[in-house]
Formats: structure tokens, C-alpha cells, sequence
């Protein structure tokens, strides 16, 4: 099934779930209104509108959102009932009409393609970005002059699971105050304001024992790479001073495993210094197609092939097989620490982590 882009556009943003018949259910109605305001704006695009040609094979099927209570026809006539949603009650959920809605079941889209779409489109969203920053630098401002709003977000940060939840709640909070991104009438960077929220969350979420989600999936799409999302990988950038040295005097192994599309990074023997998001398993997407004989009889991923002989190449050790009836898996054994700063194109590979190996995982389960 192609994946619509009123489902891309809602998955990646945080603000939809999947529910146990595949449907797309908002969060909010005002979610579910903004996403069909930009969406004529984001087809416009040319370079976008390439992006959806290739990934979803068209764009002729815009989402429309109406409330989860009532159904449309087969061909997904159902304008009354989104102009409905802009003019009346803005109160429960909200579902995107999908105008391959007879095609059954979105767990069965791509998932490699939904990530190679949010990377090359929704992972750039400014816009998205300062709103989320500027509610995120009110809470910071009002926590010196006793608004409520920044006490409510304090309050999460130490009763909340986790950091996610924690940090999810303060721009929700956020956005009930209001800010401008000045301070004594200078601007500031955006990134600079989220620096400064996220290392104060980090810092007092750490003094409580809390730790960032690894679960990925928590019941609803992950919040990778919206405006949530940025502030997340900002956040994980900032946890690395609260992360114990994981065997740091055994070197670094790096594995990668060929998994319905994915390669599986598994990197173990980091010292102290290293992004909290480079623990655990991590993955990056290649085409599938792009696979050959290595001569052992293994299919391998050659991006896959390629990575594990770069690395071996800049930093010494050798190259492993390992092979399965359903998987082949390369493990690199270095004999030295990475250095802290990694690549921009592993870094990025490493930055996703948890989250896909989990979502993979879940998608199994639901099949």
C-alpha cells in the first residue's frame, strides 16, 4: 500500500496513533486542522512534491480529517464533514480519511519509506521548530516570575516516567503561554533557547533518576522528527553527561544485521563521552535491491558492506560474518575507541537508535 501524506505528515509530527484496525486517530482536533491547512503548501513544493512522487508514488491523494465517529464513501467523499471539523466542536479524537481507505490496512506501508520521507522533508520544518522552541523558552522565562505555566512544567519534569513524556509535557504546557524569541531586546538562536531548556530538563531530570525513553513505540508512533522530535535528539545530546562508562577499557563492537530493510547497528564498549544515542541498537535504511554476492553465498546490503569496510579501513580491526535462514549480519571488532565526535553520516545512522529496531519489532507483532 503507498503510504498518503496526510499519514507521513501526521506520524512523524507526534500527533496521531494507529489504531488496532490501522486507522490514523489524531490526538487533538486542532492537530488534526493544521495538518489539513499546510497541506496544500507542501505539495506546492516542487522539491517535496518529487519527494511524494518517489516515495509514494503519487500525490493525488490528499487526507481529509473528520471526526473518528463518522465514516465516508468508498471514493472518500467527505468535505462536510472536514469543513465541519474548522467550524464546530474541536473536543475527542480525530481520524485522517486515507483515499486508499478500500486498501485496508496501513501496517502494511513502508516503513523504510516513511523514514526516507520524513528524513528528506519533515525533518526541516523551521517553522515547526520555533513554535516549538519559543513555548519551550516561556516555560524557561516564567519559571523566574512565578507563572503557573512553568511551575505545571517543573512539576511534570519530576513526576513524569521519563524525560520524553517529561519533555512532551512542557511544550504541550507551552502552549497555552506565549513568547518571542528576544531576550533584552536581542533575538536569540533558536537552537540556543533549546539548548538552554533541554540542558535545564536534562539536568533535573537527571537529579530525580529519570532517563529518556528507549521504548520508541509507547503505544503511538514515536515523535522522531517533527518539532518534538528535534528537541528529543537534542535532548539525547544533552543526557550524554549523566551516562555511565559502558565498557570502556574493552573496545567497541559494532554490529550490523539485515532486517526487513534495515541494517542493525548493536555498538557496545563505549567510554565516557559518547552521545547517549549511540548505545544499544541503531539502524540506517538502504534499498533493498541494492544487495549482492559477497562470494561466501551471504546477500549482503552493500551500503551495509560498504560502512563496515570504511570503518574498519579509518580505524583498524577486521570484519565478521555471521548468517541466518533469514538474516546476514556483519560484526566489526575495533581495537580502539571511536573518537567522540563520529562522522556526520554515522552519527546520523547511530542518532535513531532504539526506536526502529522496537518499531520493526511491534510491526512484526501486528502482522
Amino acid at each position: 500500500m503507498k503510504l498518503d501524506i496526510g499519514a507521513i505528515e501526521a506520524l512523524s509530527e507526534g500527533v496521531a496513533e494507529l489504531d488496532a484496525q490501522g486507522r490514523l486517530l489524531f490526538l487533538n482536533a486542532n492537530a488534526a486542522r493544521m495538518l489539513n491547512q499546510r497541506l496544500g503548501d507542501t505539495v506546492a513544493n516542487p522539491l517535496i512534491r518529487r519527494v511524494i512522487e518517489s516515495v509514494t508514488g503519487g500525490y493525488d491523494s490528499l487526507p481529509l480529517a473528520f471526526p473518528a465517529n463518522m465514516e465516508a464513501d468508498e471514493y472518500g467523499n467527505a468535505d462536510e464533514m472536514a469543513v465541519s471539523l474548522h467550524q464546530g466542536d474541536e473536543t475527542g479524537r480525530y481520524v485522517v480519511l486515507l483515499r486508499s481507505v478500500a486498501e485496508e490496512k496501513l501496517f502494511n506501508a513502508s516503513l523504510e519509506n516513511l523514514l526516507e520521507f520524513v528524513q528528506a522533508v519533515l525533518g526541516a520544518r523551521l517553522n515547526a521548530l520555533e513554535v516549538a522552541v519559543a513555548g519551550t523558552e516561556s516555560v524557561l522565562r516564567g519559571r523566574f516570575s512565578g507563572d503557573p505555566l512553568a511551575a505545571a512544567a517543573e512539576e511534570l519534569v519530576f513526576r513524569a516516567h521519563n524525560v520524553t513524556s517529561a519533555l512532551a509535557g512542557i511544550v504541550e504546557l507551552a502552549d497555552l503561554g506565549s513568547a518571542d524569541l528576544r531576550r533584552d531586546s536581542h533575538r536569540i538562536s533558536p537552537v540556543e533557547l533549546a539548548n538552554e531548556a533541554l540542558a535545564e530538563i536534562a539536568h533535573k531530570a537527571s537529579q530525580r533518576g529519570l532517563w529518556l525513553s528507549r521504548s520508541g513505540f509507547d503505544g503511538q508512533f514515536p515523535p522522531l522528527y517533527g518539532s518534538r522530535g528535534w528537541l528529543r535528539r537534542a535532548l539525547v545530546a544533552h543526557l550524554e553527561h549523566f551516562v555511565e562508562a559502558a565498557d570502556s577499557a574493552s573496545g567497541i563492537e559494532v554490529k550490523l544485521k539485515h532486517i526487513d530493510g534495515y541494517i542493525l547497528f548493536t555498538v557496545r564498549g563505549l567510554g565516557h563521552g559518547f552521545p547517549a544515542a549511540v548505545k544499544g541498537q541503531t539502524c540506517i535504511p538502504f534499498a533493498k535491491e541494492a544487495q549482492h554476492d559477497d562470494g561466501s553465498g551471504e546477500r549482503l546490503p552493500r551500503l551495509g558492506l560498504a560502512l563496515a569496510h570504511s570503518i574498519v579501513e579509518r580505524h583498524g580491526g577486521k570484519i565478521k560474518r555471521e548468517a541466518s535462514a533469514s538474516t546476514a549480519s556483519l560484526i566489526i571488532e575495533l581495537p580502539v575507541r571511536l573518537p567522540d565526535t563520529l562522522e556526520p553520516g554515522l552519527e546520523q545512522a547511530l542518532r535513531y537508535a532504539e526506536e526502529l529496531k522496537t518499531l520493526i519489532r511491534e510491526r512484526r507483532a501486528n502482522r
